[in-house]
């Protein structure tokens, strides 16, 4: 029996081409189907694909990200992360991919065996006017 690797056949041409065609969808594609090519995809993420304009996406670099939200009377952050660098992302392991073709959606459950960050934080916020969290530094 013969097995069929998708990772030695996904190529630049097969990438754009199934993102174009994924909003124009008429059929629906298994599940299984696009979780072997978000399996191959992996490869690529240590690599840049300057014609696309992509860049190498591990290790992940992020310059600054405002964070923060106000729920009244529940919780309330405000604060930033700046300079962060997240590595083995591409480590990632797809545990559960549901498309839910009648809602527009998807549900999906990844898994990272091992995740390094480094970078800069600063926040404060409370939570149910109980809990304050705050401070500034590394990570």
């Amino acid at each position: 029996m013969a097995a069929f690797d998708l990772n030695t056949t996904v190529n630049d041409t097969i990438v754009v081409g199934l993102a174009v065609s994924v909003g124009q969808l008429s059929t629906r594609i298994p599940d299984a189907v696009i979780v072997k090519l978000l399996n191959s995809l992996r490869w690529g993420m240590k690599r840049p694909h300057s014609t696309l304009g992509i860049p190498r996406l591990d290790p992940f670099y992020l310059k600054y990200l405002d964070i923060g939200h106000d729920i009244p009377d529940i919780s309330s952050t405000s604060g930033h992360v700046e300079d962060v660098t997240i590595w083995n992302l591409s480590t990632y392991q797809v545990k559960h991919f549901t498309i839910v073709w009648e809602n527009s959606a998807v549900q999906f459950n990844l898994f990272f065996p091992e995740l390094f960050l480094k970078g800069h934080y600063d926040i404060n916020g409370s939570f149910g006017n109980a809990i304050y969290a705050y401070g500034k530094g590394p990570f």
